[in-house]
């Protein structure tokens, strides 16, 4: 059965159920979702032509660091600990403390962190922060095959410097060992052939060089 907060009828018999019955009640038949999806910032360095940010009416910045714990101490409660998304409309990689929020979710018992990101600022000293907190798995997003197709999908990045990023994010997950980084590209479908390293796909036109 699904309880909608928002109709008035599943309003009007929650509001007869004492607080303590009720937080009993939703302790044991609402659990949390699986995932959660925490947005650190919305601020953003591209102007991809496929994203609605510029119709965002919030204002842009980074959320606070002790709203972050206590979200996590939140969730870090339940028995079914959820999946944490650190991203939103932002790129999560322009938060500085991003590395400690990872580290946090991981010392209270969050067993899976995500994040999405464009890896233009996957530079190797973020790379090996991000892997050393414990980033559980990592998509990018990375829209174009060539200079050409990704600067005019992605714009304000630079195709040459992201992919750099990717190739030596790579090469750092496996210097540290850290087989559970996983790496995810985001790569519109085309009849390119790929080849796989391990768990990180990369069209062969890029792999090459």
């Amino acid at each position: 059965m699904i309880f909608n907060a928002r109709d008035k009828i599943t309003r009007g018999l929650l509001s007869l159920a004492g607080p303590l019955p009720l937080n009993l009640y939703y302790r044991h038949h609402f659990p949390l979702p699986s995932v959660i999806l925490i947005e650190n910032t919305n601020c953003c360095n591209a102007r991809c032509v496929m994203c609605p940010r510029e119709k965002l009416t919030r204002k842009p910045g980074f959320m606070a660091f002790e709203v972050f714990e206590k979200i996590i101490r939140d969730v870090s409660g339940a028995r079914r600990k959820p999946v944490v998304h650190l991203h939103g409309f932002g790129e999560p990689l322009l938060d500085e403390v991003l590395p400690d929020r990872i580290k946090l979710a991981k010392a209270f018992g969050i067993k899976h962190t995500y994040l999405v990101t464009n890896a233009s600022l996957l530079f190797p000293e973020t790379a090996r922060k991000i892997i050393g907190a414990g980033l559980d798995r990592m998509k990018i997003s990375f829209y174009g095959t060539d200079d050409e197709s990704y600067c005019r999908t992605m714009r304000g990045l630079d195709f040459k410097v992201a992919l750099n990023n990717v190739r030596e994010f790579v090469k750092i997950r496996k210097e540290m060992k850290k087989k559970d980084a996983e790496t995810d590209p985001s790569i519109p479908a085309s009849n390119d052939q790929w080849c796989c390293d391990k768990r990180i796909q990369i069209p062969v036109a890029l792999c090459s060089g």
